[in-house]
């Protein structure tokens, strides 16, 4: 039984973090898309991403988490820099 909860349990989502960003190092530039979109660069030069939250969709292994990791790394940066 405690092997199912286990396996049923929420993942660190700081190791997940950290092992995705370890995978993306040698490709800096993975995701760089993310910064040129308007949308998005609008909605990071406000403070309106202090109070919202950030939804990519698309299909399976399309590559959602890789593309949100870049921007959970800015917004690790921008909390640490206390802005």
């Amino acid at each position: 039984m405690i092997s199912v909860t286990k396996w049923l349990a929420l993942s660190e989502v700081h190791q997940d973090q950290e092992r995705f960003t370890a995978v993306r190092r040698p490709y800096p530039e993975s995701c760089g898309w993310v910064f040129k979109d308007a949308t998005m660069n609008t909605w990071l030069g406000s403070s309106q991403w202090k109070h919202s939250g950030l939804w990519i969709n698309g299909i399976a292994g399309a590559g959602m988490q890789a593309s949100a990791m870049p921007v959970y790394n800015w917004l690790k940066l921008i909390k640490i820099q206390g802005r």
